[in-house]
């Protein structure tokens, strides 16, 4: 491993670990695959164990730039097909985000045309055409699973990038005091969460799996919601372009992925935060039959906006950018929109605008008759300590504005729920606050749906909880979150664990996509951990079943058993009790 050197970049001070050099064994080397949109060129990797095929920056529909900006995603059948062979070698742009949520810097490129995918694949039979190999398309009975991730990022950024150069570890001084200007780096969120979500390693360690990422239109862009954006669109689509992005990319996915050796009828759809929410809600927009399985990580439905909410943020964004009309909006460059946008400290979220979420959609829609996309298995489940390293991330006050945003039909004040978490009973006001929201966000709705998913007695229902996470990255989250909320000043709090990141959001992704850099100094307990773990996901994708001593959820809470990750590496399969009489109080908003 290279030695640790720190690097400065735009007055950032970083302390970086990287990625071993002997990773990639040698250069790529061209592969080829055929689409009805024309040939793509890709390339294997010989990477730690075996090739690994990846065709990279594939477009699934058509540029949502110009008139196109604020529009239902146009199908790519619609676009002219390339001429010769197109490169697919190297990832599309990332959606333009505001740079409290944006990527790091080494993500170079931006750019409004960013509706792209990528498929890694394990190696396949080659045989030669032109001298070069061309991926085959196998029996069926020899194609190989396939799953969807879809990036995480509070739906205002990230993207498929996978950004595994380099992990920070220490990331402090002026930046770290400034989390809510524009000066303000997070980065250290966004590489844990999207970093973590490169395939690669998991394809080579591994195998038996294809696995596509993509990317959607996020924030503004991908969530700006308003009757006027509707005008002059035959499908009067005003609202929720990036779950519409996503959806066809889905569509794309399961047209085309026999093409890569990936069976279409075995699909899975696998989401971390607010892409977890977004497999949530294609649970209810996608047509049964697409997908077979589902995976839900830290994230579930928060109640979306409703429309008188984002026609306030659309006259927002009008007044910043001094226009009158949906039509001055979309003649505008990107980067106006989104340096207004970031002047306006909004959250750009999915709404119920009528179209694409209908009038009533919410939580208790899922009834015993909802079907769930027709999935036949599913996986949902959380880490402890979710909201330690969300906190820095919304502006205050953070407890009235969310808990009423997560539970809209109920009046809710601190009195409500000081009996529940008692002030007296914490070290701290952040101790309080993110056990408060993680049960409120996280845990309770969790729970919620895996009983309502579970209330169908022919679906798998699989729930877990991570108590542990890398050391390595509880570190970094540690350094980071005690500089934000003071408690590296009370040098008599750092070994309490109340102040610092404990298990925390996102934490689990590097065991389920194999990054044992993540694992650097903590020992081969660490890694023998991620095998196993990465192991049942990856037999779950293939068979939509877990290992026989993790349980299905039966119905009703007394047959609800999860599987814990514990601190201590252990891990049992336990009927769950965790913070019971919390989530029982969450519980009691949604259903009264």
């Amino acid at each position: 491993m290279q030695p640790c050197k720190p690097l400065r970049i735009d007055g950032r001070l970083y302390l970086y670990i990287q990625r071993p050099p002997t990773m990639a064994k040698e250069p790529p080397t061209p592969t080829f695959v055929d689409i009805p949109h024309g040939r793509l060129r890709g390339e294997t990797v010989t990477w730690t164990n075996r090739p690994v095929r990846r065709f990279l920056g594939i477009p699934y529909a058509q540029p949502p730039v110009g008139e196109r900006r604020w529009r239902a995603p146009g199908p790519l059948e619609d676009r002219l097909q390339w001429e010769g062979e197109r490169d697919a070698t190297k990832f599309g742009p990332s959606c333009p985000q505001e740079r409290r949520f944006r990527t790091p810097f080494f993500v170079r490129e931006y750019s409004e045309d960013c509706l792209y995918l990528n498929v890694f694949s394990p190696p396949e039979e080659d045989v030669p055409v032109g001298g070069l190999p061309v991926l085959t398309l196998r029996a069926a009975r020899f194609l190989a699973t396939a799953y969807i991730f879809i990036h995480g990022g509070f739906f205002q950024g990230g993207t498929s990038i996978p950004y595994g150069q380099c992990l920070p570890v220490f990331h402090v001084f002026i930046q770290m005091l400034f989390p809510y200007s524009d000066k303000g780096c997070n980065e250290p969120y966004h590489i844990l969460l999207f970093s973590c979500s490169d395939p690669t390693s998991l394809i080579s360690e591994f195998g038996r799996v294809i696995v596509v990422t993509l990317n959607y239109r996020v924030g503004v862009l991908g969530f700006l919601a308003a009757a006027e954006l509707a005008t002059g669109a035959t499908d009067g689509v005003a609202g929720n372009f990036g779950l519409l992005d996503q959806e066809v990319a889905i569509q794309w996915v399961h047209k085309y992925i026999a093409h890569f050796g990936g069976d279409s009828t075995r699909l899975t759809l696998w989401g971390q935060s607010a892409g977890g929410s977004s497999v949530h809600y294609l649970l209810h927009l996608l047509p049964p039959g697409v997908i077979k399985r589902a995976i839900i990580h830290s994230a579930t439905i928060m109640n979306p906006y409703p429309l008188a909410v984002a026609r306030r943020q659309y006259e927002k964004l009008c007044t910043a950018l001094a226009v009158d009309s949906a039509e001055r909006l979309r003649e505008l460059p990107v980067g106006e929109v989104i340096s207004a946008a970031t002047t306006c400290r909004e959250f750009w979220q999915p709404t119920i605008d009528g179209r694409v979420l209908r009038n009533g959609f919410g939580e208790r829609d899922e009834t015993p008759e909802w079907r769930a996309a027709g999935v036949e298995s599913v996986v949902v489940g959380t880490t402890k300590d979710e909201f330690t390293l969300l906190l820095p991330f919304y502006d205050p006050p953070v407890l009235p504005n969310l808990i009423q945003d997560t539970y809209p039909a109920s009046t809710i004040t601190a009195a409500t729920y000081d009996a529940t978490y008692p002030p007296d009973s914490y070290s701290s006001s952040f101790a309080r606050t993110t056990a408060i929201l993680g049960d409120a966000r996280y845990q309770a709705p969790a729970d919620r749906l895996v009983l309502a998913l579970a209330s169908d007695p022919t679906r798998r229902v699989y729930q877990y909880r991570f108590e542990h996470v890398p050391p390595l990255f509880r570190f970094a989250i540690e350094l980071w979150l005690r500089f934000w909320n003071g408690s590296w000043y009370r040098p008599w709090t750092w070994f309490n664990g109340d102040d610092g990141a404990g298990a925390h959001h996102g934490g689990e992704l590097a065991y389920l996509f194999w990054r044992t850099e993540a694992f650097w100094g903590a020992g081969v307990a660490e890694v023998e951990l991620a095998r196993r773990i990465a192991g049942w996901w990856i037999g779950f994708v293939e068979t939509g079943e877990m290992i026989s001593v993790w349980e299905k959820v039966g119905q009703g809470a007394n047959g609800r058993r999860v599987l814990v990750v514990g601190q201590d590496r252990r891990i049992r399969v336990e009927r769950e009790q965790f913070r019971e009489k919390e989530v029982m109080f969450w519980d009691g908003f949604v259903r009264t």
